[in-house]
């Protein structure tokens, strides 16, 4: 008995610190994408691929959802932009990249993926809504995957 208790823990163990290790389970991620002024729809697409492949790398979760809103998207720049020009001498990586790249060129998508357990991002057990990816269409641009630059990410 005590043989089996002992097998089933370290089975248990070893589950635990292999979910750790493997690439977040993207296989139920929803992508929806808003049709853009902006952006053609195969740029668009190639953004989603771009942030799914990224967002592999979030070791012991689920990646729930991928979203591109244009409205909430172009209004959430312009807030940002704003509040960046009403402040002079603060910023944000939002205001640089609208100002290196154009308005035109920038696009935030949204994010919710669940983790369980520590995630190796800093990421705490449990569901995150609402992650912002900050991208910008720089083809020309030696760190473009697809065409697109991840500038930053978060809330």
């Amino acid at each position: 008995m005590a043989v089996l208790l002992a097998a089933v823990l370290a089975t248990i163990a070893g589950f635990g610190l292999w979910s750790h290790f493997r690439q977040a389970d993207t296989s139920h991620t929803v992508i929806g994408i808003s049709d853009s002024t902006k952006f053609t729809r195969a740029q668009l697409d190639d953004a989603g691929a771009v942030l799914l492949k990224d967002k592999r790398s979030y070791k012991g979760c689920t990646i729930d959802r991928i979203s591109y809103d244009k409205q909430w998207s172009d209004d959430r720049l312009g807030d940002e932009w704003r509040s960046v020009e009403d402040n002079p001498g603060s910023g944000s990586s939002f205001h640089s990249a609208i100002a290196q790249y154009g308005m035109d060129k920038v696009i935030i998508f949204r994010s919710d993926f669940t983790c369980s357990g520590a995630s190796d991002k800093g990421f705490s057990t449990g569901t995150t809504a609402g992650w912002e990816d900050l991208l910008a269409w720089a083809p020309a641009d030696a760190k473009a995957d697809r065409g697109w630059v991840w500038i930053d990410g978060g809330f």
